[in-house]
């Protein structure tokens, strides 16, 4: 079994957030932004109907989402009054403990681990909610270890 702690930082989680949402929207935007450039031309031509407004207000209903998602993030970090997280991982599960909350779950719960540059992110339940684990206090036998055990439960490492 191997543990770490670490602060969940404001700090961090504005990178990691940012860094996530910019992922996610460099891979589901193309569609968003043709379908709002579309709404945006026809409207200068001219045109007024249910598909310039509707178009234009799913293009920035997208973006919004986003934006509220890493500000809503960011907000939780910084209301935490303890922001000193342990993680153990072992043979059977992963725990995250807080001073006032605990979760402990086994690895084929994982869907998928995200590797970032200054963290890794464990998701869980879906693609757009994950636990942070930051880079820096996992060392090369430990994030081998969480490869393995990933793929071995049929988890994607990204």
């Amino acid at each position: 079994m191997q543990t770490i702690t670490f602060e969940y930082s404001p700090e961090l989680v504005k990178q990691v957030a940012g860094r996530f949402v910019l992922r996610q929207i460099m891979r589901t935007s193309v569609l968003v932004i043709a379908v709002g450039l579309a709404g945006l031309i026809t409207l200068i031509a001219g045109e007024r109907g249910w598909f310039q407004g509707a178009s234009i207000t799913v293009f920035v209903g997208y973006f919004l989402l986003w934006f509220m998602y890493y500000r809503n993030s960011i907000k939780v970090a910084q209301e935490l009054t303890n922001r000193t997280i342990t993680v153990k991982f072992d043979e059977e599960d992963v725990s995250f403990e807080s001073a006032d909350h605990l979760s402990i779950v086994k690895w084929p719960r994982f869907k998928k681990v995200q590797k970032l540059n200054e963290a890794w992110l464990f998701h869980i339940y879906a693609d757009n909610h994950y636990t942070l684990v930051p880079t820096s206090h996992l060392d090369e036998e430990l994030k081998g270890f969480i490869e393995q055990k990933i793929k071995r439960h049929g988890g994607q490492i990204i």
